[in-house]
């Protein structure tokens, strides 16, 4: 699956993936992060269940990312 992540292209081996998986396959931590789906905040508490699709553009801010 190809998404592209704060503007740059990532290819993913996974057909599904999470939010929460993303940042855990990213080593990013979630503490002070925020992270935009296709221009859309998504809560913290919806990142188990909120999944990243082909082509999706995905924002993440935190420090741990260097954003």
């Amino acid at each position: 699956m190809n998404i592209n992540i704060n503007g740059m292209a990532w290819i993913c081996q996974q057909d599904t993936l999470t939010v929460s998986q993303l940042l855990q396959i990213k080593g990013i931590s979630t503490q002070g992060t925020a992270v935009a789906v296709n221009g859309r905040l998504c809560k913290s508490d919806t990142w188990d269940s909120t999944y990243i699709k082909e082509a999706d553009e995905v924002s993440i801010i935190s420090a741990a990312f260097g954003g």
